[in-house]
């Protein structure tokens, strides 16, 4: 009965039986209980056991990061950039309707914007300022149309995506400069860094510091 009620589609059917039957079976030989007191508290049971799983699968996915960021060479970085670009593969929860005009997005909604603060700043020096950009898009998180790359717990989304007019994607994660250092945003840098480096030259990262959009422009440059 637990093994039905633990839902995880990241894990196949097989794997799921198995941790579960080998917990139940630990529970039984080495804390002494009895089926039927498991039975009994199968609801604290079931929630223990998904604690467990997404422990589990946490520490598995920090090991395959920590492999990846020692040895790039087995990270490779696909075209999902390049599909963010397709007319009708676009998914956003409310439209901009703000009164500053933001021209070469290349939908004609974009998605989930702030009309103020500094990433909509960041969005306006993308759209108005910056050369060299023939379309942007507004990445929306948690949208299967959006572009993300997998960190150790969770998927990351980066705010902008940028189809530049030499063919190259950019994607720039704005980040305020009193969060900027936080554990979690350097390995959203570092993932990004290892992605543009296993591009083969066609993909660009950027994570400006609050208002530091020159980064953004001197990053292009290079």
């Amino acid at each position: 009965m637990v093994r039905t009620k633990i839902p995880d589609d990241s894990i196949s059917p097989d794997d799921k039986a198995a941790f579960l039957d080998k917990a139940i079976t630990w529970l039984k030989q080495w804390r002494g209980f009895k089926i039927q007191e498991l039975v009994y508290t199968k609801f604290r049971l079931r929630a223990a056991l998904e604690v467990k799983i997404k422990e589990a699968k946490r520490h598995l996915m920090g090991r395959i990061h920590m492999v990846l960021f020692l040895n790039a060479e087995v990270f490779a970085s696909d075209g999902r950039g390049e599909m963010i670009f397709e007319q009708g593969r676009y998914a956003y929860d409310r439209p901009y309707c703000g009164f500053v005009d933001l021209p070469k997005h290349f939908f004609p909604e974009i998605g989930n914007p702030g009309a103020e603060g500094e990433e909509f700043d960041c969005a306006v020096f993308l759209a108005t300022v910056l050369e060299g950009v023939k379309y942007w898009v507004r990445n929306v998180e948690r949208k299967p149309t959006s572009f993300s790359l997998q960190t150790a717990t969770d998927k990351f989304y980066p705010d902008f995506i940028c189809k530049l007019e030499d063919g190259r994607i950019r994607a720039v994660e704005y980040k305020n400069s009193r969060d900027y250092d936080l554990p979690g945003n350097e390995e959203k840098r570092r993932l990004g860094a290892l992605w543009e480096l296993r591009s083969s030259g066609h993909c660009l990262f950027v994570m400006p510091r609050g208002k530091d959009f020159e980064a953004i422009k001197a990053k292009l440059a290079k």
